[in-house]
């Protein structure tokens, strides 16, 4: 028997997230045509356009069907929208009676067999077990249907493209792997691999072109939430870059830059991460300074004012930036117990030590080795250093 659309029975202001359930489960091949639900006994859906049932839809529903496309993860189709519709229709003849509608007794006829009366009872017995034993997870994506519904109709674009519907623990996201176990970004496989046969590629041979460099460089950088130091260890790369486009040549592969590239292959077996920093508001200030002969640091740290110090080799014949830096190592390696996931506000007495530090790299390569040695000590102990 065909089902037919009963009169003054709409969706307007009605729950769709059923519908859209059900849209979204629907497989759209394996409908049959002379099943599908009518708006009037005489009007089977195919004979309608894409764009009249479109309209139906709208005039039933009071909802755009292009939503019901994205939320359901559908294409556009006349067969789509034809399923759309009879789902409309059933689910309207449940629950879209009028609210001034008279009730009607119930009254045995033809039609009401105590047989269908039986099966009608255990099928909607099996509904309410279904819902009843309807798991966590099935909970969840309903949910997130609903959340994802009502932001779209207040205007807010989702890029429901890129959107998951589907919990995860792994979610990707801008080329890294969002892992909330770990609590941190990952590298996927695929991206790993890339890499690191580009590198291969460059360190294969004797001299290198600037475009190859360019995108080792600018892998290297899209790392940067995922792999410590990523900018740090582009230095040389950058450097052989600017070199390349100022004569337009191959660069030659030097050691400093080999030993750069050579620093990348820790990749292909390294399995830790950069754990997310914790919103703990713990804070902590030292100031460090360092002369030819001594250093010494004044720390603030938990309401005592320690100080500390040390004198250099006498042969020790660095340059200060590089002292300075190293007195700031010092202190930091012998708070080590107590920086743990605090942010660090040091104070020291050189500019080029906190420019180099703020850029992550600088045209020094004896400075850029200790900024290499600081940002371990930070990396290790999580450290948030200002």
């Amino acid at each position: 028997m065909v089902v037919v659309l009963k009169k003054r029975h709409f969706l307007h202001g009605k729950n769709l997230l059923p519908l859209i359930m059900r849209f979204k489960e629907a497989d759209i091949e394996d409908i049959e045509v002379d099943s599908l639900a009518r708006l009037k006994e005489e009007h089977r859906l195919e004979r309608y356009t894409m764009e009249e049932l479109e309209g139906e839809f709208y005039s039933l529903c009071g909802e755009k069907v292009e939503d019901f496309y994205q939320l359901a993860g559908k294409s556009r189709s006349k067969e789509s929208s034809m399923v759309l519709l009879n789902m409309a229709i059933h689910l309207a003849n449940e629950i879209g009676a009028p609210r001034d509608a008279p009730l009607q007794p119930l009254t045995p006829n033809s039609a009401t067999t105590s047989n269908r009366k039986s099966a009608t009872v255990s099928a909607a017995a099996g509904e309410v077990q279904t819902a009843v034993s309807e798991s966590g997870l099935q909970r969840a994506e309903r949910a997130i249907y609903a959340v994802c519904q009502v932001l779209t109709r207040l205007g807010y674009y989702l890029g429901l493209g890129k959107c998951s519907f589907i919990p995860s623990q792994n979610l990707e996201y801008l080329g890294l792997i969002i892992d909330s176990c770990k609590q941190a970004f990952v590298l996927p496989e695929r991206k790993i691999l890339t890499f690191s046969n580009l590198r291969d590629q460059i360190l294969s041979a004797p001299c290198v072109d600037v475009r190859s460099l360019q995108s080792f460089a600018g892998k290297c950088i899209s790392f940067v939430l995922a792999v410590p130091a990523a900018k740090l260890y582009t230095v040389e790369v950058n450097r052989c870059i600017s070199k390349g486009l100022k004569n337009s040549r191959l660069v030659q592969i030097d050691e400093y830059l080999r030993a750069e590239l050579e620093h990348w292959k820790f990749l292909d077996t390294w399995e830790g991460n950069m754990p997310w920093r914790e919103e703990r508001h713990l804070q902590l200030v030292l100031a460090t300074d360092a002369s030819d002969f001594k250093l010494g640091a004044s720390v603030l740290l938990k309401g005592d004012n320690l100080k500390m110090g040390d004198f250099w080799e006498r042969d020790d014949s660095r340059p200060i930036h590089i002292k300075e830096a190293q007195a700031l190592i010092k202190t930091l390696t012998a708070l080590e117990g107590s920086i743990c996931y605090h942010k660090v506000d040091a104070f020291v007495n050189n500019k080029a030590l906190v420019s180099v530090w703020e850029r992550q790299g600088r045209k020094d390569p004896s400075l850029n080795r200790v900024i290499k040695e600081l940002y371990e000590i930070t990396h290790r102990n999580n450290v948030d250093l200002h």
